[in-house]
């Protein structure tokens, strides 16, 4: 649906027929498009024992281990797969649990952030220069859309190492400097606003 001047609220008639066909395709492969929405068994399963690692290394970790706070660290990195796929509300058929899911990936973004800049932003408008603020996380180290200017510093992403250390500064912007940079603006890269009023 899309919104117009006013209240009223018009059906985006692609949208509905977009759906239709989605809905129609599930079905013929033997998805049940309602029944079948969320994660599966083996998937749960997964985020449980995930879960249980996160707990178990965190207290490692508090405790002075190495080990366990490399593997904190990875454990943590890993939970934030049950946020991704709460952020698309694919936990669960109840939205209050992927509500809840989101907040999985704590320890290495925003939640909120995550939600505005990737779940809204991101998705809504991907690979439009103007529009999708994923591709601007990268534009100090990485060219990762034409419209960047090749400039020499683009050179080194041809490097494996080199894309294993951008993205750990990746990392550390979205955790940190972006939602930093964003409180104190009220909006991202000038695209997705804080406030639900400006949308």
């Amino acid at each position: 649906r899309r919104a117009t001047s006013g209240s009223e609220i018009k059906p985006d008639k692609f949208y509905e027929e977009l759906k239709r066909n989605v809905s129609a395709k599930l079905v013929e492969v033997g998805i049940d498009p309602i029944e079948h929405r969320g994660a599966t068994i083996s998937r749960k399963c997964y985020y449980f024992v995930v879960f249980v690692c996160v707990l178990i290394t965190g207290r490692m970790h508090m405790n002075g281990s190495f080990v366990g706070s490399f593997l904190f660290a990875l454990s943590g990195w890993l939970l934030g797969s049950l946020g991704h796929d709460g952020g698309h509300y694919s936990v669960s058929r109840i939205p209050l649990v992927n509500d809840i899911a989101v907040w999985g990936m704590y320890l290495i973004a925003n939640p909120i952030m995550w939600q505005h800049q990737h779940t809204y932003a991101h998705h809504s408008h991907t690979n439009e220069f103007e529009h999708d603020p994923d591709l601007h996380h990268f534009s100090g180290l990485l060219r990762v859309h034409r419209k960047f200017k090749y400039n020499e510093q683009y050179a080194a992403q041809s490097n494996p190492a080199f894309i294993l250390l951008a993205y750990a500064v990746v990392v550390f912007g979205t955790a940190v400097w972006i939602p930093l940079d964003m409180i104190v603006t009220g909006s991202l890269y000038d695209m997705v606003s804080l406030s639900e009023k400006k949308k």
